[in-house]
């Protein structure tokens, strides 16, 4: 149905609700309405938590409890979808770093004909960045507690066009906003608004290929009216045009290809601009096995020094069942982060394997190992890390 479509297209603005890869068949409450309970538990043993360089790294084992509880309401031509996730965390080297955060969202997709769908989505999140991941990073992670946030995210998207007509509009709007709740000394300058308006057109080229053509523009503010807060204000303007692939079993996803424009609001900060690209794309190259290709160049936020950041995003994910019951995914990805009118420039790279054992569909167990490490350079503090996380998990859905 056209309006999942739609649903997907919203759930890039925010997140989407998931615990490893279930398939729960639910409880059925009548009239068309679905109740999904799930949890997840997972103990997992990181030898540098701080992300520190090696001589001043400590290790801790993170026990992380994950219950989900979502509700579906399938009235046809509409779906409405609600859910709750609670993830709680525990340290065992400083329970400073133990945390609860929260997440609610419903979204509702409508068909109104098969030319005409609408969808929308809000969502409320009370979330947090670990030690090291956010503004305390370096050696200040040690002596400062973990940014603790709330992010409010209100989108909407309407589609004129089916599968089988000539070509097909998307018009979206998204409304977000982040205000942190401590650490105020170094999160001031960092809350923000961001106000999104996109357009995709797709072309049919043939029953498997389309032609895309997408505009977007954000508009974005700071809350504090410090000079920090004063020169990351911009507006950024996204041109992209390419293709699309929906081959059953074979190739599904997108290439798209174009230019990113950020526009600062002071007028002595020159205007970035420069090539931009989105791939995503699932390959099956033999049976049993799905391979997924992605990479990005973005502007982004900064969490640190400069006016903004370019992001270079690339990951290699392959995943093979070996029967119903055992299936492994590995992956390789690689982040290059360049912090605009700053010297600052981050490479960081990760690997990592995971296993799971699925004695039914609505359970699962999960082994992994990460290995990651950044080699970090022009910044004052030393923020070159290696890191290994190795975890032991469980899920379990209805």
């Amino acid at each position: 149905m056209k309006f999942m479509k739609i649903s997907l297209y919203l759930l890039t603005a925010t997140f989407s609700i998931s615990v490893y890869a279930l398939e729960p068949k639910g409880i059925p409450l009548g009239s068309g309405t679905t109740f999904f309970p799930s949890i997840g538990i997972s103990i997992e043993n990181n030898d540098n938590v701080y992300l520190q360089p090696k001589n001043t790294k400590e290790s801790s084992v993170i026990t992380r409890v994950n219950p989900i509880l979502d509700l579906e309401l399938d009235m046809g031509s509409t779906l409405i979808n609600t859910g709750i996730e609670i993830e709680k965390g525990y340290y065992t080297l400083d329970s400073n770093d133990d945390y609860s955060d929260f997440i609610y969202s419903v979204a509702a997709d409508t068909e109104f004909s098969d030319r005409h769908a609408f969808g929308f989505v809000a969502s409320y999140k009370k979330g947090h960045d670990d030690r090291g991941a956010g503004t305390a990073e370096g050696i200040n992670a040690l002596v400062i507690l973990p940014d603790e946030y709330n992010d409010k995210n209100l989108g909407a998207a309407y589609t004129y066009g089916s599968n089988y007509s000539f070509a097909s509009l998307t018009i979206s709007a998204d409304l977000s906003e982040r205000i942190y709740t401590n650490n105020e000394e170094l999160t001031s300058d960092r809350e923000y608004s961001k106000n999104k308006l996109g357009a995709l057109l797709s072309v049919n080229l043939s029953s498997a290929t389309d032609i895309l053509f997408e505009v977007r523009n954000e508009e974005l503010d700071y809350i504090s009216d410090s000079r920090i807060a004063l020169e990351r204000e911009a507006s950024i303007l996204t041109f992209l045009t390419g293709v699309s692939w929906d081959i059953t079993g074979k190739v599904e996803g997108s290439i798209k290809l174009g230019t990113t424009k950020r526009d600062f609001n002071v007028e002595y900060i020159d205007d970035e601009s420069g090539f931009s690209w989105e791939v995503d794309l699932i390959i099956n190259p033999v049976e049993h096995s799905t391979l997924t290709l992605f990479t990005q160049q973005s502007s982004n936020e900064t969490s640190g020094p400069g006016n903004s950041v370019d992001s270079t995003y690339s990951l290699v994910k392959l995943d093979h069942e070996f029967s119903v019951f055992f299936s492994l995914t590995a992956e390789a990805s690689l982040l290059e982060d360049d912090y605009v009118n700053s010297n600052r420039l981050d490479r960081t790279s990760s690997y990592g394997f995971m296993g799971t054992y699925s004695p039914t569909r609505s359970f699962d167990v999960i082994g992994a190992i990460e290995i990651a490490g950044r080699d970090s350079s022009g910044s004052d503090l030393d923020l070159d890390y290696y890191s290994q996380i190795v975890s032991l998990g469980f899920a379990l859905a209805i």
